[in-house]
């Protein structure tokens, strides 16, 4: 910039100097434009296109002002070749403007892609960030999975639900519904804001919120996902305090529905957790069913349905030091069938075995859900009655002599008949002391072995009755 100014400084100082000197006609005029012109090739080596368009200009008006004052036309020709020189200025400006203009342009479209370039690779990076979380959100939720494992009870499953899953995926209600081999509800579990520790829905009623959402998964088998009140189709029906966001996934296990797990009121955003522990819970719940079936196999006896002796005897303990410590009243009813070998050899024993199977049913029938119901012996059963007084079992025992009494049992193409004769002892009034806690074993036995003997009394006294021991 200083070079241009001091370079066109001296051209206009020559070209006043030249101007003075055409006044008072002393002027060497080729002289004084040959160094003038020096100029001009100097400002084009330098690429200075303004002041070489400027000089040229300059020149044009010299050589114009020594036409007027001389006459002399024959410097036309330099005015012809200046007036080229500056068009090609002017062009050659124009288009170093331009180019100019474009390289600043795409100067400016460079910064806007690196700008670009910047917030995609942000938003990039955020987006790994929050993958990475989404990961190690995963992998604490399937280590959370393995505390499933240690589950062989559906209320410790639900525990850990309440104690690793709840803090880790927050929601404001979970519900787990169990269901039977004909997809029917049979129990639910229940954990959240609106309870305190498990509520536990011991029986499915018809219409209620479990049983239209079991109904719903037998239209559509899938998981459902409503995320708001507007979301919810028109023929689903829940209740009035169900919460949004509302999801339901169904556990399969070999493409059969075995329970439901239902989520209120969590963050939408933690949907693919849930899966996550749905699936988790599929595989616990076939488990626990499984570990239950087998026990039960080993508890129950297979032709009667009713507990065998063995687990018979553990809960005839726990009952009798419960009703030992609180001082609650107790009866054991032992029960034979009547004449039940010559039964068996008339009818022969599959006619036998779905007799003492009904007889069975009948007992179980005549009973409460908390009563204690065994195989003793082969046609013998055991009934241990807790908080019953003599004079109730009595009237037990009774309602179930002539139950069976009055049965007509088809088996087969035979229709049967048979009778029952039952003994009764009871606790505490059977007992000549208040047993303690360390004699429960021999006291079990004391009632067992005095039920027995009023049974025995009973068969004395012709069968098909009810005898109570009387010391």
């Amino acid at each position: 910039m200083l070079k241009r100014i001091v370079g066109f400084g001296i051209f206009l100082a020559l070209l006043m100097t030249s101007g003075a000197l055409s006044a008072v006609r002393t002027f060497n005029f080729p002289l004084h434009f040959a160094i003038l012109s020096v100029f001009l090739f100097y400002f084009y080596f330098q690429e200075d296109l303004v002041s070489l368009f400027l000089a040229a200009v300059l020149l044009i008006i010299v050589l114009m002002l020594k036409i007027f004052l001389t006459g002399d036309v024959s410097y036309l020709w330099m005015i012809v070749i200046l007036g080229f020189v500056g068009f090609y200025c002017a062009y050659d400006y124009l288009i170093w403007m331009t180019q100019v203009k474009l390289s600043l342009e795409k100067r400016d479209r460079s910064a806007d892609d690196i700008q670009k370039l910047k917030e995609r690779f942000e938003s990039k990076e955020e987006s790994v960030r929050r993958l990475e979380q989404q990961v190690m959100d995963i992998v604490r939720l399937f280590e959370i999975a393995k505390e499933f494992n240690e589950c062989l009870a559906y209320k410790e499953l639900v525990e850990v639900l309440i104690q690793k899953v709840l803090p880790e995926v927050p929601f404001a209600r979970a519900t787990l519904i169990l269901l039977d081999d004909e997809h029917a509800g049979t129990t639910a579990f229940q954990i959240g804001n609106h309870v305190q520790g498990v509520h536990v829905i011991e029986e499915i009623v018809e219409n209620s919120l479990e049983a239209r959402i079991i109904a719903q998964l037998l239209k559509i088998p899938k998981p459902a996902r409503w995320d708001a009140l507007e979301h919810l189709p028109k023929e689903v029906e829940l209740n009035s305090d169900s919460e949004f966001p509302f999801w339901i996934f169904p556990l399969f296990v070999e493409d059969k529905i075995i329970a439901v797990f239902v989520i209120e009121n969590a963050n939408p955003d933690d949907y693919p957790k849930f899966e996550i522990v749905s699936a988790q819970l599929a595989m616990q719940v076939k488990k626990i069913k499984l570990y239950e079936t087998v026990k039960e196999l080993s508890i129950i006896d297979g032709l009667t349905q009713v507990f065998v002796r063995r687990h018979f005897l553990e809960r005839f303990s726990e009952e009798l030091k419960r009703s030992i410590k609180h001082h609650f009243n107790l009866c054991v009813l032992m029960l034979d069938i009547d004449h039940f070998k010559t039964y068996n050899d008339t009818y022969g024993h599959l006619v036998g075995d779905m007799t003492l199977r009904e007889v069975a049913s009948l007992i179980k029938e005549a009973v409460r859900r908390v009563d204690i119901i065994a195989r003793y012996g082969g046609e013998e059963f055991v009934i241990v009655l807790p908080e019953t007084s003599k004079k109730a079992g009595l009237e037990v025992a009774e309602r179930i002599r002539s139950t069976v009494a009055k049965k007509k049992f088809r088996v087969y193409d035979e229709e049967t008949h048979v009778t029952v004769s039952i003994g009764i002892s009871s606790f505490p009034e059977e007992l000549s002391k208040e047993p303690s806690q360390d004699a429960i074993q021999m006291e079990m036995l004391e009632l067992l072995t005095r039920a027995d003997q009023a049974l025995y009394k009973a068969k004395e006294e012709g069968r098909n009755r009810v005898v109570v021991f009387s010391g």
